[in-house]
């Protein structure tokens, strides 16, 4: 279980609307808060994230089934800053974050798993072009 209360909220997700908090925009690791579910995550940009996260979640396609069903069962969450990083850092402090909190709905403990250098740069490549052209149909 994590305590939410260590963390700044910047945002709340009700009754199909984000609701900001915080001015606070980039570069961020955050937390979202499903009740007593948890998904940590990163963003060099939270807000423009969150509008195109909330979108995939409201017509039921988040790639996370996990993810997916703690919304559908609340239909709310709560958006915490864990902490800010320069953009360089912003992956190896997620994938750091997710391993030390061990939240629930995080399915990966490796935050940049396409980037890896365990992985082929053709590998990479392809997965990079898929990746970018999924993000172009949310």
């Amino acid at each position: 279980m994590i305590d939410v209360s260590k963390y700044e909220k910047i945002g709340e997700y009700r009754n199909g609307e984000m609701i900001w908090v915080s001015p606070k925009n980039e570069n961020i690791v955050y937390l979202i808060s499903f009740d007593n579910e948890f998904y940590i995550g990163s963003s060099v940009n939270i807000r423009n994230r969150f509008q195109a996260f909330t979108s995939v979640l409201e017509r039921g396609k988040c790639k996370s089934s996990k993810v997916q069903s703690a919304f559908d069962m609340n239909c709310a969450f709560d958006l915490y800053v864990i902490e800010l990083a320069d953009r360089d850092n912003l992956r190896k402090r997620e994938e750091f974050c997710i391993n030390t909190m061990t939240p629930s709905l995080n399915t990966r403990t490796c935050a940049d798993y396409w980037y890896r250098d365990s992985i082929p740069e053709s590998q990479r490549t392809h997965r990079l072009k898929k990746f970018k052209r999924r993000r172009n149909t949310i």
